[in-house]
Formats: structure tokens, sequence, C-alpha cells
């Protein structure tokens, strides 16, 4: 058993002074470009910024260890460029003229632009370029919040994975006899490096492509007085032969741009990712605006630079192309299902790589400390039993099943193409739940009465229903809008019809849908959103099977498991813990769901889904909160209700359009009411940070205190005021942004790690310790051999998948702490938060399913919003194509693209 795990976070050594040359966006600039840039425009909005991404991936293709900070034309206080080695003027009017002819002849009022006055007015900033000056950075700075985490300065979200990535660049990382060097991508919201050129594994008769990728970050910890750099590793492919169908989503390419003297400065090359999609405007493909494709036309050189369709038609032939730009396609598995080179890297060359990162990084960074375990009692009471396991659960899941439909028949409607899945179906069921088969299973309805429970299961065979969506292909926007909803509100009313009416008060069913494999709908043309709202329409939750004999009988069981979980039938563990937990302690998760469309996008409302496992009579009810009539429903009744478009206004989404600051206050309304709910009754309420905190802005690192709550502008109350037995634990993941690190667990021999599972804290924790480390074991998926390894020469294993169990970093935010209970007067006695953190950690644990990413009741919350669909809009919603004011829109013209969600982090 592992005794300790290491993360790959290092934290900066204080002070770690450094020197560049730096310059601001000129104040003339700004005035001169966002009043030219405004009459591009025909409808005459008012712009304030400038789409700025674009000039400054030219300048550091230029200028390779160049860094241009965000947001620089709106604030010219603050620097925009630093480097060490500035371009010269000349250099920079150049690339300036280059930028500006893109600006200003793109936009729709752009024909009053010619090449004479763009001349002048270029030429008018030649006379006005900023004065380069010595600015000193501090790269460890930071000031602690009122909660004691770490505030670093805000540069330096920036700057020092942009410090980092140069010197690991500048080196080579060796195993094994193979050499890597790297080149480093800055993109909106990160930096990485991937190493170059990419390797080639040869199988099925053809090269598949892949590098080496780290991702550099800067993160804090909450309460932790340390902020930290991770560095991820992983495997970036690219896409291999055959050219790329786009459908609605886009694809990344990789450009090499070969600069020529002067206009390129020594240094390790950088790659610039650029953006490829469909313009329906322009109804084909092309590169987003704002990318530095766009620029390169404009160079006063000749490079050679394939139009978006060429490289999508042609990836091959521009991975080589020695006279331009090179440019490689990002593999991803929407377009491309196969790619020979397996994802992830396994414990022991993470290891190596690891090691390799903390020796270039020495002596300016230091090793985060390792972690430690907390306890060892990291399982909850699940159905075993050593004479006959499958029996204990069978009865645990009846059960479950009888306080989920409380008394009346469990009704299942199995819906299919074909007999063999049909069959399959039933046989899950029967084994399941332990009822006897009848008939062979040959017939079309099915009762079973045992131990108190009915089960009546009804069979059909569907053909049309499941079938594609009759969507038309090529329409613009409006027209694909319109097409959607028509097509949606015709199989809907379809499977309503099919069904028919539902008497008043009749329990909610489940259906389990044949589904054909989802490769085989085009574009806009699934039906799974229409047969979910049809079927809720009729009063039943929908769980749904692919055809084919490939473990048909698992993964009947498992869709069967997933339909009972929507009705609320889960085995909900018993924790198991030596201290005293209240007995009637219930489990509360909240999950901020997003109502989706699959239309035109026209809604961003939201609404609060909270989850409550409440224990009854020795079984947990599986319950949720209904925002009309202030209490707790049933859980598949919330289902329905986020579904029915005439009931979503009272499920609480609120009114449609909300500014971001009237959504966060509608959420924080509907959390206090639920707090005030429970607040006569223990509770431990389970929050996900990245879902919850644009929604309740308090949970982030920067503002949580102690077993203190905050709402709007409040200032911070003490937990006991909203009930003396409520405890807050937030769980906070990965996501896309590396929040928390990566992990391995290593051994005595520095060529061997491995994995290790529990729950953990760091070696220096205090008894008052808030953060924990949650790691699951490994799935079956993960069971690999450890010491496979991608980037050696001689024997190496590209094609093995490198599955690792994640960290989940559970934060006990509040609970009674000692400070609390003497400023409290109800006599409590104060908790230990390893108690708290322990719980969470257990309910990640749950017969019938494989370890979750969250506890039980939040993973039930979480997926409720697959019934967050959005209704078919009428004929102004379906033409507006509108966003909401809670997305941050782009600068530029509308159309190619649409708009970009705000970016929500822990900082």
């Amino acid at each position: 058993m592992n005794p300790l795990i290491r993360v790959a976070a290092y934290e900066p050594v204080q002070p770690l002074a450094h020197t560049f040359r730096t310059i601001e966006f000129s104040e003339r600039w700004r005035r001169e470009l966002v009043s030219a840039y405004q009459r591009t425009f025909t409808r005459g909005r008012e712009q304030r910024n400038l789409p700025i991404d674009a000039f400054n991936a030219l300048l550091r293709a230029s200028t390779p260890e160049l860094i241009a900070a965000r947001g620089a034309t709106a604030d010219p206080n603050n620097p925009w460029l630093y480097t060490t080695d500035p371009p010269s003027d000349d250099v920079l009017a150049i690339l300036l003229e280059t930028w500006v002819r893109d600006l200003l002849t793109r936009g729709r009022g752009a024909e009053e632009f010619d090449d004479d006055t763009i001349a002048h007015l270029v030429d008018g900033l030649a006379d006005a370029v900023p004065t380069w000056s010595r600015t000193e950075v501090d790269l460890a700075a930071a000031t602690l919040t009122e909660g004691g985490t770490a505030r670093p300065d805000p540069r330096l979200y920036q700057l020092l994975p942009e410090f980092a990535a140069a010197r690991l660049a500048s080196s080579t990382y060796r195993f094994r006899g193979a050499e890597l060097s790297f080149r480093v991508v800055t993109s909106r919201d990160q930096v990485e490096l991937v190493s170059w050129p990419p390797r080639a594994h040869r199988a099925k008769g053809k090269d598949w492509y892949h590098s080496l990728r780290l991702r550099i970050s800067v993160q804090t910890v909450p309460f932790t007085s340390a902020f930290r750099l991770h560095v991820t590793s992983g495997v970036r492919r690219w896409i291999s032969g055959e050219p790329v169908k786009l459908r609605d989503r886009g694809i990344t390419a990789y450009l090499q741009i070969p600069l020529p003297d002067p206009l390129r400065s020594p240094g390790v090359p950088r790659l610039i990712a650029n953006r490829v999609g469909y313009d329906r405007q322009q109804r084909r493909v092309d590169w987003a605006r704002n990318s530095l494709a766009r620029l390169l036309p404009h160079l006063p050189v000749r490079l050679s630079l394939p139009s978006a369709e060429e490289l999508l038609a042609e990836p091959d032939r521009w991975r080589h192309d020695a006279r331009g730009v090179t440019a490689w396609l990002v593999h991803s598995t929407t377009l491309q299902a196969d790619h020979e080179v397996g994802v992830g890297l396994l414990p022991v060359e993470r290891s190596m790589i690891d090691s390799w990162v903390e020796e270039v990084l020495s002596p300016e960074f230091v090793r985060a400390p390792d972690l430690i375990r907390a306890t060892r009692r990291t399982k909850p009471q699940l159905s075993v039993s050593r004479t006959d396991p499958d029996r204990r659960k069978v009865q645990d899941r009846r059960a479950a099943v009888s306080a989920a439909v409380r008394g009346d028949p469990l009704v299942i409607d199995i819906r299919f193409e074909h007999e063999y899945v049909k069959r399959a179906l039933l046989k899950a069921v029967c084994s399941l739940l332990g009822l006897p088969p009848t008939g062979g299973l040959e017939g079309t309805e099915f009762e079973w009465r045992v131990g108190g429970l009915t089960v009546h299961v009804r069979t059909s065979q569907w053909a049309s229903i499941p079938a594609e969506l009759r969507v038309a292909s090529g329409l613009s926007r409006r027209e694909r809008a319109e097409a959607i909803a028509l097509a949606v509100e015709q199989r809907r009313s379809e499977i309503h019809a099919h069904f028919g009416s539902v008497p008043l008060g009749a329990p909610v069913g489940l259906t389990l849908v044949e589904l054909r494999n989802a490769d085989m709908f085009g574009s806009d043309q699934d039906p799974k959103t229409a047969v979910r709202l049809g079927c809720a329409d009729a009063h039943r939750v929908t769980q749904f099977i692919t055809p084919g004999e490939e473990n048909l009988s698992e993964r009947a069981k498992s869709a069967v498991l997933d339909g009972l979980r929507q009705l609320g039938a889960v085995i909900t563990p018993h924790h198991r813990l030596d201290v005293d937990v209240p007995a009637n302690l219930q489990y509360v998760g909240m999950w901020m769901a997003r109502k989706k469309s699959f239309t035109s996008g026209r809604r961003g409302r939201q609404v609060l889904i909270a989850v409550r496992h409440r224990l009854d009579e020795g079984t947990y009810r599986v319950e949720a909160w209904d925002d009309l009539s202030k209490d707790w429903i049933p859980y598949p009744k919330l289902l329905l209700q986020l579904a029915r478009s005439e009931e979503s206004d009272a499920a609480g989404w609120g009114r449609e359009w909300m500014t971001r600051q009237e959504q966060q206050v509608h959420a924080q309304e509907r959390i206090r009411a639920i707090l005030y709910q429970v607040r006569d009754t223990p509770t431990l309420v389970m929050v996900q940070a990245a879902n919850m905190r644009s929604s309740w802005p308090w949970l982030t690192n920067q503002r949580v205190v102690r077993d203190m709550l905050a709402f709007g502008d409040d200032p911070p109350q003490r937990l006991g005021l909203y009930g003396p037995d409520l405890r807050l634990v937030q769980i906070r993941d990965a996501g896309n942004r590396d929040e928390v690190p990566q992990w391995y667990a290593p051994r005595a021999d520095d060529r061997i790690a491995g994995f290790a599972s529990g729950l953990w804290q760091p070696r220096n924790a205090t008894a008052d310790n808030r953060v924990f480390m949650s790691v699951t074991e490994v799935s079956k998926q993960g069971v690999r051999p450890k010491q496979a390894v991608k980037y050696a020469e001689g024997p190496t294993s590209p094609t093995i998948p490198g599955w690792n169990p994640e960290y989940r970093e559970i934060v006990v935010l509040g609970c009674r702490s000692e400070p609390l209970v003497e400023a409290e007067t109800h006599g409590h006695s104060a908790d230990t938060p390893l108690v708290w953190a322990t719980l969470a950690h257990q309910l990640r644990h749950a017969d019938d399913y494989v370890p979750l990413g969250l506890p039980l009741p939040l993973h039930l919350a979480a997926l409720a919003e697959e019934y967050a669909l959005e209704a078919p809009p009428d004929d102004q919603g379906a033409s507006a194509g509108a966003v909401t004011t809670s997305q941050r829109t782009s600068s530029g013209p509308t159309g190619a693209f649409g708009s970009e969600s705000p970016l929500e982090t822990g900082r």
C-alpha cells in the first residue's frame, strides 16, 4: 500500500524578481483605431475594445519570447507587451499595418478603407509607437485574502506560465534514449508545450502522429498561503490521413510561421493555435475571425498558406510544407473516432516527466508538499454479503425501488427495434430485481409481485420514432432553427399520441428506448432530445440503449440501472465512521443547470437543482427541491418539470434575458430558501466549484472564509445563522483548467510509480485542515501496465490509453469549528473537518455504480441537467439567434463563430 501521493505542482520561491522590457498600448492607437473600426459596422453599435488576439499571435510568431497581456487595449495604464529583447520600431510598424489592414477590410462597412486611407492611418500610428521601459516584476508576489488564501499578483496568471514554459522549452526531455524538444503554444486561456516534431506510430498501414503535451497554469488552494504552478502532462494527437468533414464543431490547427529576417527574432519557434469552423453566413468552412491565419495574406512577404477548406481536404499535405506555413490539425474524437495512439500517460512516465520538470524549474520553484493518508475509513457500508452477495444487492435494490415508487407499481415500457435488445432488457430487469422470468420473455406484457413490490413491464416495437429527425442540410441559422423546432415538435407529438393521455395522479413511468448508434445520425438529426421530451409529456423518464451484440447483457443492465436512477431508485450507502454522526443526517447536493437549446441558443436561463437523500425507515428517499411549492418532491417529478416547457417557469428558471447579476441574485435567493428549509435538520450540503461559483461568486478561492457564508454584496455571516447543524463541502476537479494537479504514487525505486486510493491530506496538515484529496480505485479501463510509456527509444506502448483515477479536492468550507462553537450558544461540541470530508468521499462509492466523480446526491443533481431542455421556440424566438447578456460577446462583427461563454476559475 503506497504511503504517499505526489502532485505535479510547484511553488515559486520568494522573491522571484525578473526584469522585463514593457510597453503600453498607445492611447492614440486605441482612440484612432476604435474610431476607424467603428465605421466598419453598418448597424452603428458602439465599440470600446479592439479584437487584438490575432495581432498578439503575430507578435509572438515574430518574437517567440514575447508575452502579450490580455485586455491591454482597454486599459492604457497596464503594460501590453513583456519581453527581454523587444522588436524594433520598424518591425512593430510592419506588423501593426498587417493587423490594421485586416481589421478594417473585413467588415460590412469596410469599403471606405482603401489602400491609401489605410496607409495614411498607419503612418500616423507609426509616429506614436510607445516607448519601451524597464519593469521589475516579482513572479512570486502574492497577498492573503481574508480567508487565508494566496492572492497572486493578477499579472502572474499569464506571466508565470510563460516564464516556466520558456524555461522548459529551452531544455530537452530525455528518457530511455529518447530526446524531446518543445514548442510553446499560447492560446487565450492557457500556455502549453508540445514536443516537436511529432512522433509517428505505424499501425494499420499508415502513420499516426502524436506529441507529448505539457499544460502550465497558476492555481490557488483554499485556505493555503502559497499559490502553485500546475504542470499537466498528456498526449496531443494529430489528424492523420483522410480529409476532415466538419459538422457543427470546429477544429484547431497549429501553425508554424516561417517569418523571414528581419521580421523574426531568434529563439525557440512558437506554434500558433487557430480555429477552423463552419461560417453559416458565408455557408462555407473558414478560419475563425480574429485568428492569425486571416492576417498572414496581408504580410509584405509571400507565404504558402492553405485556405481552411484546403487544409481540411488535404491535411497531410500541409504538415511538412517546406515552402511556407506548416499546419497540423488536432485530432478530435467528435470528428475522427479512430486514432491508434492511446490518450493519457501512465504513472511511471508521468513521474519521469515530473522529475524532469522539477529539475528544470529548480531552484526558482520547489515541489508542493506530498500527501499522506488522512483516514483508512474510506468505504461506506456497501451491499455485500460473503455468503450470497447478489441476493443482498437484490434486496437492497428492491427496497430502494419501493421507496422511490411509494406504494405505486413500477411501470416500465420497453420500446425496441430488434427483438434481441428487448430480450436483453427484460432479462436485465429480472436479474436486477430478482424476478422470475415468465413465458420465456416472448410476450408483450409482464407483471410480477414480489415482497410488496409490483412490477409491470410493457413492450412494443418502435421503428420510425427513434429514427433520425428530418432536417435538411445547408440551411441558414434561422432556417435550421425553424426546421429543428418543427421536427422535434412532430416527433414529440407522435410519442404523446403513442402513449395517450395520462390519468391524473398516475405514477411516473420509465421508458427504455433502443436508439440507433449516434454515428448514424447526421448533423442536427439526433432524435434523443425529441424522444426525451415526448416521453416527459407522457409522464415518463427515459433511458437509451444502442443495438449491437457486444457486451449487450452488461449494457442492458446499465440501461436499466440508469433508468431506475431517474426514478430515484438508488441504493444510498450508509456511512462507516468510528465517530458520532447525527442519526438523522441528510445529504443535499446542489447543482446549477443551464437550460440548453437545441436550436438557436436564444435562452440562457438557469435553475438550481437540489437533490436530498433523507433516511426514512432505514432506506434513503431521493427527493428534489420544488421551487413552486417550496418543498421537496420525488426526484422523477423534478425531471419532468425540467423537460416540460409549460412548467419550466414554475420550476424556477426565472424570466428570459436576465443580466448576469440578476441571474446571480435569482440563484442565491433559491440557495437561501433551501438552507432555511433544512435549518432544523442536520444537513451536509455539497456543491461543485466550477458549476456553482458563476452563480454564487462567494465560492471562489479568493472569497471563501472558514465557517462563513456570504451572498451578493452582504458581508460574510457565521454558518450557524443558517442552521446549527449545517455543514458545507465543496468538490473541485481539474475541469478544463487544471484547477487541481495531476498525481502519482511514487515507490522506493524511482523508476516505479503507481496508483493509490483513499482520502489524503498534505503531510504538514494541522488538525483544522480543510482541504483533502479524494481518489477512488482504478476502473476496469485503467487496469493497464503501470510501467507502459509512449516517449522512449526502443519498446514503447503508444496504443495503451493512460486511464488514471482523477483527483477530487474536497474542501470543508463550513462546519462547527472551535471558534464557531465558542461564538454560538447552542452548547454543541466542535466538529472535526476530516469527518465531513470522509463522508463526502464515502458517498463517491455506491452499489451498482463504479466509483463516482461526485458524491451520490450531487451526482444525481448533476444528471438532472439532462432534462434541462429548451422547448421548441416560436417563430420570433427561432429567428432571433441572440445570445444572453450573461455571455461575453466578441468585439468583431457578428456572424462567423458566435460568442464565447464567460471564463470562470477558482482564483
